[in-house]
Formats: structure tokens, C-alpha cells, sequence
């Protein structure tokens, strides 16, 4: 096939730069005449290392660019925008590599992919439009967005203390465009929404806010007390603050006129707000997040000598995930506080892990579970998880242990067909009609009718005049039966 079209023409005195570019070719229109310009293309698989793609033939028929290096070898780049490929990938024209990853923030733009080296020296998805890795959008304000390894995969996300989620958004997709959308409706979410402000509570132990209060962020609220009980002399209205709590603690509000109350206080940890604190009552009480009572149930009694009959300092402790759950572990890498996040989580023999899960975060109760708690991370090998693996894996099995028994079936009946004719050939032995060809097994049926007919020599030659005789076809040795017939008259 001709690559490379030169056309070797000078002028009277031959003065003209060299026709031949090495891995390319001049324009056809090219002078190469000095002071004259002219373009050049390059080869399948090496691209220009100048543009444009022009060079000028100089006063001493000398290219001004070195021609050996104008068209260079193509070779794409380790990284590309938003992720890279594997050193083990080929890097060159055309090559194709499937192990590639995609940076923080970005994902893949389809899961089961290859990428291929592109004439331009990029890594692209072959006939795709989009690139192989998509900038997801996972900015929320006051939240933050855990996963999205891939497009149209879900993410789990969460919200910092003092916000909600969104009850009608419990996962997120990062889709083609880069944005996240809820993975339920496949809608478009605004991130602001995601995560929005707690109310201030509204209930006062023993008294009420106005009526016009509704405990929003930043807004300035006015009380009263029951009956039998006044006022903190030193507070009259109270503000609801970004954490979304109160400007003071809601106990401390309506007192006792003879001050006959338990202490309102309870480290790393709240009462409930209708606990009254007085003599021989009960109160239930809450933790902050990343603690747990250390009592249950969580409920504590006021003395008659105003104190609670359980030691406040421990009554709310830090939740530690134990370093193993029902069927599985954790190592000794892994933190074990709340929210921590565990990759290199392990099952118990007879177990293995759950396909789409690649993590486990220790979640309020102590316990390290599923991002989103709905299944376990482990389950036993054989039984239904994310997709039946261990159905999957027997029907493959069994599949092929079919197949080898068919074939060795085979292998054996080809044995035993060999032997069989072998010993024919040495006039001796009998071939079974399994291991004779289709006209062989025909005339061998032929031959039996023959000698039943020369046994009984019944019937008459137009008996089997017909091609065919109980489906067998014996129209060949029509002549033979014939004669056989005649010499029983």
C-alpha cells in the first residue's frame, strides 16, 4: 500500500530543501523553494510537534525545523483530566486500558468502560461523548457527601449537628452532567436544601413561649411559668442561635420559689424538657451526638436531698464501635469511633461481603453497619445478599460438571467405537448399531429384513418394491431381495 506520496521535482538549478519528512509528507502544492512555506501532515499513530503545521525552506536549502523530529510518536499520558490510568496500561496510539480511576470528586462516567489513546494524545470512552470522568458536585452546605465512585450509583450523605436531611432525599446520584440528583425520582436536587436548620424546641419544663414563637434561627422569643413556679430574675426572652439551640438552657427558666430542684446540668448530655428536677421524681435524658447512655433505660430520680441517684459525669459516654460484629471484624487500622468509616472490613469464614457495600461506619448504637443500616455486611456464602452470589456461583458449577460428564460420555463411546471397529476389520467382534455411521447402521438393518425374509420366505418381491420398508430406505437392494424371493418358489 503506498504510504507516502514525494514528488522529487526541482527547478533548473536544483535549488530546493529535501522532499522527504520522516513519518509524514510535504503538501503536494510544496515549491520547497527558498523563502517559500510549506505545510506538512503526519502518519497514523504520530502527530505534529509544531503548530501550525508549517515549515520555511531557507536560504541554504535547510528546513527551518530539524524534519527527523516534526512528527512524533503518539503516546498519551498517565493522567488525564479528572483521573488516570495504571502504570501496566499501554500508553500509545490506539492502545486500550480498563484499569483507570478517577480522582476525588470525580466518577466514572460508565462503570464497566475501557479507555482508548486517541489520535490527540487523549484518553477517551471509545464512540462516547462524554469524558471518562465526570465532576461530581458534592458541595452541600452543611453536609457532606460520602461515595459516588461511579455514575448512577447512589451516595450516602449526611448533615452536620444542629441540621436535617431532607426526609424526601435519603441518597444521591452523581449524573452525566455532574450534578447530583436524588436517586429515588432521579430529580434534580438544590444542595441547600439537603441540609436545613433544626428548630429551637419549644417546650419549657413547668412554662411556655408565646404564642407568636416558632424557634426559628435567629429569631428572639418571650416566656411565662406555670402556676406555683417564677421566673429566672435574670433572663426574659431568649434567642435561638445557628446551633439550634437556645441563648440558655430551658431548665433553668421556671424555678422553684424555694429552689427544692435537682441540678438541670448533665454532661455531654440533656434532661427531657418536661423534667420538673423536684424530690422523688423521675426525668428520662438524651446524649449528644457521638455518646450513649451509659444506663438503661436512660432515666435518673431526684433525691429528697436534691441530687440524682446516678453520678452525672457518667451518665452519657463516648460511643467505641468494637473491633468485631455478627459475622465479620474490623482491624486494628481502623478507627472505632462514631461516624468512622471502616474499607478494609473482614467477613468470618463461610461468609463473604456484601457485593455493592465498600464500607462500613460505626454507627449511634455502637455497631459497625451499613452506611445507610437497612442491611448487614456480611452475609453467609450461598444466601441471597446484593444479587445471589452463591446461586450464581452453584448454577456455573454445575454447569460445567455437566459438560465434563457429557464429554467424558463422549470420549468413552469414541473408545469403544474404535475398538469395535478394529476388531471388525480383523474378522472378529460385532459393532454396536451406536457406533456405526448413518449408512452402515441403514444396510445393517437391511441385511436383518433379508434374513427374516430368507427364513420364513413369505411374501412376494412387490412386498418390497416400495423405496422404503418401515422407514429404513432399501431401494438399492431391491434386486437382491427379488432374487432371494424367487429362490423360494
Amino acid at each position: 500500500m503506498l504510504t507516502h506520496i514525494t514528488i522529487p521535482f526541482s527547478g533548473p538549478d536544483g535549488q530546493q530543501c529535501p522532499y522527504y519528512i520522516p513519518r509524514g509528507d510535504l503538501n503536494l502544492k510544496c515549491i520547497r523553494e527558498p523563502g517559500q512555506t510549506c505545510n506538512f501532515t503526519c502518519d497514523e499513530g504520530y502527530r505534529p510537534s509544531i503548530s501550525p503545521q508549517t515549515i520555511a525552506c531557507g536560504s541554504k536549502l535547510v528546513w527551518d525545523h530539524n524534519p527527523a523530529w516534526l512528527c512524533q510518536e503518539i503516546n498519551c499520558d498517565t493522567f488525564f483530566e479528572g483521573g488516570y490510568v495504571q502504570f501496566t496500561c499501554s500508553k500509545k496510539y490506539n492502545a486500550t486500558c480498563s484499569e483507570y480511576q478517577c480522582s476525588y470528586g470525580y466518577a466514572k462516567t460508565a462503570r464497566y468502560s475501557y479507555l482508548k489513546c486517541d489520535k490527540s494524545g487523549n484518553w477517551i470512552i471509545p464512540n462516547g461523548k462524554s469524558p471518562p470522568c465526570v465532576k461530581c458536585d458534592t458541595q452541600i452546605p452543611h453536609g457532606i457527601v460520602l461515595g459516588c465512585a461511579f455514575l448512577d450509583i447512589p451516595c450516602y450523605y449526611d448533615c452536620q449537628k444542629g441540621y436535617q436531611k431532607d426526609d424526601n432525599v435519603r441518597f444521591l446520584v452523581c449524573s452525566t452532567s455532574g450534578q447530583m440528583v436524588s436517586w429515588s425520582t432521579n430529580s434534580l436536587v438544590s444542595a441547600k436544601d439537603l441540609c436545613t436548620p433544626k428548630p429551637c424546641p419549644i417546650v419549657i419544663s413547668k412554662g411556655a413561649f408565646s404564642a407568636e414563637c416558632e424557634g426559628v434561627v435567629g429569631s428572639t422569643c418571650r416566656f411565662s411559668c406555670e402556676e406555683g413556679y417564677m421566673r429566672n430574675t435574670s433572663l426574659s426572652e431568649l434567642t435561638c442561635q445557628t446551633s439550634m439551640e437556645w441563648s440558655q438552657d430551658l431548665r433553668s427558666l421556671c424555678l422553684r420559689p424555694d429552689g427544692q430542684q435537682c441540678p438541670y446540668y448533665i454532661p455531654r448530655g440533656d434532661l427531657s424538657l418536661t423534667c420538673s428536677r423536684e424530690p422523688d421524681k423521675t426525668c428520662n435524658f438524651t446524649c449528644d451526638e457521638g455518646y450513649q447512655p451509659s444506663i438503661s433505660p436512660p432515666t435518673i430520680a431526684c433525691g429528697s436531698n436534691l441530687e440524682w441517684n446516678h453520678n452525672m459525669e457518667s451518665l452519657c459516654q463516648e460511643i467505641n464501635c468494637s473491633n468485631v460484629f455478627k459475622d465479620g471484624y474490623v482491624p486494628e487500622t481502623c478507627s472505632r469511633k462514631y461516624k468512622a468509616r471502616c474499607f478494609e472490613y473482614q467477613c468470618n469464614p463461610g461468609y463473604v461481603r456484601l457485593g455493592s457495600l465498600s464500607y462500613v461506619i460505626c454507627d449511634d448504637s455502637g455497631n459497625w453497619n451499613d452506611p445507610d443500616g437497612k442491611s448487614s455486611p456480611c452475609f453467609r456464602s450461598g444466601e441471597s445478599g446484593n444479587g445471589n452470589i452463591g446461586s450464581i456461583v452453584g448454577i456455573i458449577i454445575g454447569t460445567l460438571l455437566a459438560r465434563l460428564i457429557i464429554f467424558a460420555l463422549c470420549i468413552g463411546l469414541i473408545a469403544k467405537c474404535s475398538g469395535a471397529r478394529k476388531s471388525q476389520r480383523r474378522g472378529s467382534g460385532y459393532v454396536g448399531s451406536r457406533c456405526l455411521r448413518p449408512r452402515e447402521n441403514r444396510v445393517r438393518n437391511f441385511d436383518t429384513i433379508r434374513q427374516q425374509h430368507d427364513a420364513n420366505c413369505m411374501g412376494s418381491v412387490s412386498s418390497f418394491e416400495s423405496p422404503s420398508y418401515n422407514g429404513l430406505y432399501v431401494q438399492p437392494y431391491v434386486q437382491r431381495i427379488s432374487t432371494i424371493s424367487n429362490s423360494c418358489k
